[in-house]
C-alpha cells in the first residue's frame, strides 16, 4: 500500500500563512482555473495572491513549528480497542494536550495532528 502524507486543510493553511509560514510547497488551497479546493501548484505564500494558501504536508508544517517556534506538535494513543488496534488519538503541543480535559480525541492520527497543528498556530497568532 502506498502511503501519502496528508496535506493540511484549508483552515490550517490560512492560519499558517497568518503566522508567517512561507516555505516552498507543491500544493495550495484556493480558487484556481475555476475550481475551489486543493491544487497541485508550486508556490510560496509570499508570492501567492491573498486568496491562495500554501498547503504543506502535516509533517512539513510540524517541522516548521518545531524549528522556527520551538513548538513540538504530535499525536499519540495508548488506548487499544478489543482487537488490539490503537484508537482515540490525542494531540499534544510540547507534551501537553491543547485542552486539559482531553475531550478532543480523534479516531485517526491525521485528524489529531490537524487539530494540534491548528492549536499551535492559534497560540502563535495570539
Amino acid at each position: 500500500m502506498l502511503i501519502q502524507e496528508r496535506k493540511i486543510n484549508y483552515e490550517t493553511a490560512k492560519l499558517a500563512r497568518k503566522c508567517g509560514f512561507d516555505e516552498y510547497c507543491s500544493h495550495l488551497w484556493g480558487v484556481f482555473d475555476g475550481y475551489e479546493g486543493l491544487h497541485h501548484y508550486d508556490n510560496h505564500n509570499k508570492s501567492n495572491p491573498d486568496i491562495w494558501f500554501t498547503a504543506p504536508t502535516q509533517s512539513h508544517l510540524a517541522k516548521w513549528l518545531r524549528d522556527m517556534h520551538n513548538l513540538q506538535v504530535y499525536a499519540y494513543s495508548s488506548t487499544k480497542n478489543g482487537n488490539g488496534e490503537y484508537r482515540d488519538y490525542v494531540a499534544y503541543i510540547n507534551g501537553i494536550p491543547p485542552n486539559d480535559a482531553r475531550d478532543e480525541q480523534y479516531q485517526t492520527y491525521e485528524d489529531a495532528m490537524e487539530f494540534g497543528l491548528q492549536k499551535a498556530l492559534e497560540m502563535l497568532g495570539k
